[in-house]
């Protein structure tokens, strides 16, 4: 995983960004919910079927 603020890679478990000190945890929370919303966007598309 990267800092979506400096780029520096961050290792699984870290906390925080080693380079400039970000917290991870709120990357991740992002990330997951972006992944939910995905899903969900997915899930509601209708499909057509050609006669």
């Amino acid at each position: 995983m990267y800092c979506s603020q400096c780029g520096n890679e961050v290792k699984d478990g870290e906390e925080f960004c080693s380079n400039c000190g970000k917290s991870i945890k709120s990357d991740i929370e992002t990330d997951k919910a972006n992944q939910t919303n995905n899903n969900n966007e997915r899930g509601n598309k209708k499909v057509y079927e050609r006669k």
